[in-house]
């Protein structure tokens, strides 16, 4: 019981800080990382929904992408991911109200803004690895995705912030201006993101937080259907 409560406090630690990290770098305006991509360039389409209301829809989009990837083999405990994507998605609009007065002018001042949100989304997915309570949306359909078709995870999820960058380029090629969202801090985010993880999951391994929270893997399996 312990474990679990600290699990889920872990847990939701990590979701303000990855909403932090979204809505901080909004503010940097040197492009958002390939997930948000979508979502951050929709919410910049006159008259739509706010930045949280259409990260919640890509995500809900997602979720039932999941569903429809892994079929039969779809658990009831993946759905957990929808309620926790709420509380992401409300804490990002939050964030761009408390991030409101920050807008930096100086090239190098947007850079750090960047870089520390780089860092706060690198720390806010290990924390929710080391939780193993749950993952959003997202990161679930690119398991799902690399699982049933027995693909790399790797190359999986390199395919899909492609598909996320080229689908916020092709929005804002028809809506906006002017492209949007997607400019050299993306690729800070894209090949920086997944060797930061990495560094902090050792760090939590070596401190002995993974034996402090009961750390387990989320395990997806993929049964043949029949069987």
């Amino acid at each position: 019981m312990k474990n679990r409560f600290r699990k889920t406090v872990i847990f939701l630690a990590s979701m303000i800080l990855m909403s932090m990290s979204a809505s901080l770098s909004t503010k940097a305006s040197l492009g958002v990382s390939p997930i948000s991509s979508v979502p951050y360039t929709l919410s910049l389409i006159p008259g739509t929904m706010s930045f949280g209301m259409w990260t919640f829809t890509f995500n809900f989009l997602l979720f039932l992408g999941g569903i429809a990837v892994m079929r039969h083999n779809y658990k009831p405990f993946y759905a957990l991911s929808i309620i926790f994507v709420m509380v992401f998605s409300y804490m990002c609009d939050v964030f761009l109200i408390v991030f409101e007065s920050i807008c930096p002018t100086d090239y190098l001042a947007k850079w750090v803004i960047e870089i520390i949100s780089v860092i706060l989304l690198a720390l806010g997915i290990a924390l929710s690895i080391a939780s193993s309570v749950s993952m959003l949306p997202g990161d679930f359909f690119v398991r799902f995705l690399a699982c049933v078709k027995d693909w790399n995870f790797g190359h999986t999820k390199i395919g899909f912030d492609v598909a996320c960058i080229m689908t916020s380029i092709l929005i804002s090629a028809s809506f906006l201006p002017e492209i949007s969202g997607i400019k050299e801090g993306t690729i800070l985010f894209i090949i920086a993101v997944g060797p930061m993880i990495n560094l902090f999951i050792r760090i939590m391994h070596r401190t002995g937080f993974m034996g402090w929270i009961g750390y387990e893997p989320i395990e997806i399996k993929i049964v043949p259907k029949g069987e």
